[in-house]
């Protein structure tokens, strides 16, 4: 036959409060075999799975992460081990085998000590209480540290935001400085424009060869062939309609004509990119029908 030693009881409590009823529970289930010891998964069960390990009568503490009857077919118990009848239970138990057992009921904390119990028990009583207490001040120091260790995170990382708005602060400054330069530059080159009236608006480069002047009547800029083409390539990745740059910066909206981006983006070989145009052109003109 198999010894009590060699037997697993299963022991299943609430222990909310965790007090001396708690441990004399545990004590009394442990004559009966190795004590495994199911707490429900809540908001404390880290800290009450850790006071119950500190119990020399558990063998093992578990936190049910399934369902009760799963938790316990897994561990497959000799006995059960319960503090409180239910009928339910007992059947259920009984018929995978399990002995059901009804723990004898013991006296509440708040009353008084029976004066006839011997020292020896009262010494293992204080012996278990102090490995608690213990358990409960390095539980305790282990928060403190921890949250000395936020402390010092939060500081460090207030010190990174603090240099962080001012390095944004500085560059904000010196991007505005250099809009402000290249406004002043834009309207110096737009002042020289009569005067030069070869110079592409884009890049302000003479165009020597009439081959790769482009021209938009409506407004009479006139571009690159290259710029134009990177002005017409970044309006459509921006699924909208390609317009002249510069009068679009002053507010107005000239459509570069259809025939001129369709040359362009055939003689630059961008299928893809000609493909989207025709779909853009093709979604506007649906749209201003409607």
């Amino acid at each position: 036959a198999e010894s009590s030693a060699q037997k697993k009881v299963l022991v299943l409590r609430a222990f909310y409060s965790f007090n001396q009823s708690d441990i004399k529970f545990v004590e009394q289930a442990s004559k009966l075999g190795d004590v495994y010891v199911l707490i429900k998964n809540r908001e404390s069960v880290e800290n009450v799975k850790y006071m119950i390990e500190s119990i020399r009568f558990v063998a093992v503490v578990r936190v049910v992460s399934k369902t009760l009857q799963s938790e316990i077919a897994s561990l497959n118990p000799d006995i059960f081990y319960t503090d409180k009848h239910d009928e339910t239970q007992k059947q259920w138990m009984e018929s995978k085998d399990i002995q059901y057992m009804v723990a004898p009921q013991t006296t509440n904390d708040d009353e008084k000590r029976d004066p006839s119990k011997s020292m020896d028990e009262l010494k293992r009583e204080n012996v278990e209480l102090r490995k608690l207490c213990t358990a409960l001040k390095s539980l305790s120091d282990s928060v403190q540290v921890t949250n000395n260790q936020l402390k010092k995170q939060n500081i460090e990382l207030q010190k990174q935001l603090v240099n962080c708005f001012s390095m944004l602060s500085e560059k904000m400054t010196e991007d505005e400085e250099a809009l402000n330069a290249n406004d002043d530059e834009i309207d110096h080159n737009e002042a020289d424009e009569n005067e030069d009236e070869s110079a592409c608006v884009i890049c302000y480069g003479n165009i020597e060869d009439e081959q790769d002047l482009m021209r938009i009547d409506e407004c009479s800029h006139q571009y690159h062939t290259e710029c134009l083409y990177q002005s017409i390539a970044a309006d459509i990745f921006s699924k909208k309609a390609p317009v002249c740059a510069i009068c679009d910066m002053d507010g107005k909206q000239v459509l570069i004509p259809k025939e001129m981006c369709t040359q362009i983006l055939q003689s630059k070989g961008d299928e893809q990119m000609l493909q989207d145009y025709q779909n853009l052109s093709t979604h506007n003109e649906t749209h201003n029908d409607i």
